[in-house]
């Protein structure tokens, strides 16, 4: 089980992970609270990505039925970006939680995830469910005036 999680937690389940941050983070939220940034730049705002995660982190891990519940966080550098350029850049711990199937309800073994490159690992990011996230230690940066 251990090796099985740690193998996920450094493949499937930090890209999955990241993935799943990168298309349902939402600037207006994230940043509610940062009042040093014109809240008007949100309006601009058309995407995220990860710049940097250096770790996927486990801080739980239990069995219920034949899933697996993880709980975990990840330190990232996000970019939310316009149309023409980065417009900030976010430094959070993504704190979240989700599920696997268990080694008796899944095959595990078919695949070869450390060999995959992302676009291979988020053909399965499927398997990984309920992802769950939320965001601490929000630090953000105007690129526009640095």
């Amino acid at each position: 089980m251990d090796a099985l999680i740690e193998l996920l937690s450094e493949t499937l389940l930090w890209e999955s992970v990241s993935c799943y941050v990168e298309e349902t983070v939402k600037v207006s939220n994230i940043l509610k609270d940062i009042v040093y940034i014109d809240h008007d730049v949100f309006k601009e705002i058309e995407n995220a990505e990860i710049l940097s995660s250096d770790e996927f982190i486990i801080d739980a891990l239990t069995k219920e039925n034949s899933k697996y519940y993880v709980a975990f966080q990840m330190p990232i550098i996000l970019v939310f970006s316009n149309a023409q350029e980065q417009v900030l850049r976010v430094t959070t711990n993504v704190i979240g939680s989700c599920y696997v199937d268990d080694e008796n309800h899944y095959d595990w073994n078919q695949y070869d995830f450390e060999s995959m490159n992302r676009l291979e690992l988020l053909s399965h990011k499927d398997l990984v469910q309920n992802i769950q996230c939320s965001y601490q230690d929000i630090e953000c940066d105007d690129l526009r005036v640095i």
